[in-house]
């Protein structure tokens, strides 16, 4: 199905024939306030849609706040558990609720939830998100694995992010259908056509926690090494840099003519310097990676993707990109890049192709479509 497919009467009927409310639960950024992290980002991109669709949408946000350490994380989110149990079992009874858990140590908490929930007759759709999923299953042993199926058991419909995942969940539930439900963007955000980029110096760009697991100093190699092969270049940093990697940024980003950190921004800035850039840089490696919210919003820019073989990142970024499998030997993608660089006719397909992508694939128009037949199983 194409974006052109859908049109805005079938965009509508999505809550015909379901419940006219919904309560969306898990990690939810607030109304126009930068979400902490890409999954609070998610979830506040599909509240909205809900609303869109026509529901009377009620959360129930986790609130972990600013934790140190493991115990103190807990410890918070433990009140937080509380208050959203006695705040969603007040709803009225045939209420679709929409979990997005964290699982791993909140499985327990979010179990006793949704069982709560169905006590009163309440319809669940546990919506399965990042890329640590099977390999959490598979590290915890046995009473969590029990826990896990149990927890899968009490759903009315399952979603899952990465499309990978669906037979492993299948073998759980082979009574439902597994539906994949990926991060996308609300049409408002998507251009119509490709940004115009620069002529005269090509631009990278890097949009998430600056660490070493994200790749943010493969990324500055990378770069310096096209600069250093007489390549005009720039690469534009955004994001929170995380307490373990203060002192090394400045040793990473020490050439400020090329390589230029922003902080934390607001998505406003964020998209404008996308707009502009030829390619979006996403290195990596990081445990839990799974559908990133900021590679989606490059290639809906039409960025073009340099992305690691990791997470669900070379699903997501198509054929219109650059996938590394060793982010440590970076130099044949160098000199594919070169190479992609030097035909601007290919460089405008590319950038089109990544845009055609978002709308066809992420954008909300196809998602409400997924969100349409999900809320009818229930």
């Amino acid at each position: 199905m194409t974006y052109s497919d859908i049109s805005p009467v079938q965009e509508q009927s999505a809550s015909e024939g379901v419940s006219k409310s919904i309560v969306i639960i898990g990690p939810i950024a607030g109304k126009n306030i930068p979400a902490p992290g890409g999954f609070e980002a998610a979830n506040r991109r599909l509240s909205d849609l809900q609303e869109r669709l026509g529901f009377n949408v009620f959360e129930c946000a986790y609130s972990g706040g600013e934790t140190h350490g493991s115990l103190s994380k807990l410890s918070v989110y433990h009140r937080s558990f509380r208050k959203i149990k006695n705040d969603a079992t007040q709803c009225s009874t045939n209420t679709l609720c929409h979990i997005t858990p964290l699982y791993k140590q909140f499985l327990l908490w979010e179990y006793m939830l949704v069982k709560r929930l169905k006590r009163n007759d309440n319809k669940v759709i546990i919506d399965l998100r990042a890329g640590r999923l099977v390999k959490d299953y598979e590290k915890f042993g046995p009473l969590y694995q029990h826990l896990f199926r149990k927890f899968m058991d009490l759903a009315d419909a399952i979603s899952v992010e990465g499309e990978r995942f669906i037979p492993f969940l299948q073998e759980m539930r082979p009574d439902l259908t597994i539906h994949h439900l990926p991060n996308f963007i609300l049409d408002n955000e998507i251009p119509s056509t490709v940004p115009p980029k620069p002529n005269d110096i090509i631009r990278f760009v890097y949009v998430g926690a600056v660490n070493d697991a994200k790749g943010v100093k493969h990324g500055a190699q990378l770069v310096k090494a096209l600069h250093e092969k007489g390549i005009k270049v720039q690469f534009d940093v955004f994001g929170r840099v995380s307490s373990d990697f203060k002192n090394e940024v400045s040793e990473i980003l020490n050439a400020p003519e090329i390589l230029k950190f922003h902080g934390p921004q607001p998505y406003p800035k964020i998209q404008a310097a996308l707009s502009k850039a030829h390619f979006f840089v996403f290195l990596s490696h990081w445990y839990g990676e799974g559908h990133s919210n900021a590679l989606t919003e490059a290639m809906s820019q039409g960025c073009i993707p340099i992305v690691t073989n990791h997470g669900f990142s070379e699903q997501i970024a198509g054929d219109a990109s650059f996938v590394v499998e060793d982010r440590d030997n970076l130099g044949q993608t160098i000199d594919s890049i070169k190479s992609l660089l030097s035909s601007s006719g290919d460089m405008q397909t590319w950038h089109q192709k990544n845009l055609d992508s978002v709308k066809d694939n992420f954008s909300e128009r196809a998602i409400s479509e997924i969100l349409n037949s999900l809320y009818r199983l229930t």
